[in-house]
């Protein structure tokens, strides 16, 4: 009796962690769907010198993302900034990749960007793509990988 108390409880205790796992993933699954879900759209860029801006929003926010296109001498540049980071991801021609916003075109405080950004995510999307794309593409890309480049804590800030 003793053996089958004892096999019915591993049993239960595996039909259990299955169960959690799975509700795990089907959050996360959640989560990353409601990211993949996006839209871009351009806004006019008054306050500013971009060459074209738009507006990302990853769900029902009334302010989202905004993106500023800027030629620089190497290339393109797209600022991302959001109320609490921002970056730039560079087109030139030897690729698409993310860098970070320094000197005076950063307006967020550094140790706020910083606190959101993912160093290891911002090391592995220096190279997103090996050579110069379109402004359609990069759009997309930027929208992609920009949930992943925050830190899981804060990935909340972009729905």
């Amino acid at each position: 009796m003793k053996n089958l108390n004892l096999k019915f409880g591993r049993f239960v205790a595996i039909v259990a962690i299955i169960f959690t796992v799975n509700m795990v993933k089907a959050n996360d699954l959640d989560n990353s769907a409601s990211m993949n879900n996006f839209q871009i759209t351009e806004v006019s860029s008054i306050d500013t010198d971009a060459l074209n801006m738009w507006e990302l929003n990853y769900g029902n926010i009334n302010e989202g993302v905004h993106i500023e296109k800027n030629f620089t001498n190497n290339g393109t540049e797209y600022i991302v900034r959001g109320e609490y980071f921002e970056v730039r991801y560079v087109n030139t021609k030897h690729g698409f990749g993310v860098r970070q916003l320094k000197g005076y075109k950063a307006k967020v405080n550094r140790q706020i960007t910083a606190a959101v950004i993912d160093q290891n995510q911002m090391n592995n999307q220096r190279i997103i793509c090996p050579v110069g794309i379109s402004d359609a593409k990069a759009l997309n890309l930027i929208a992609a990988y920009l949930p992943d480049l925050l830190n899981e804590n804060y990935r909340h800030i972009l729905k």
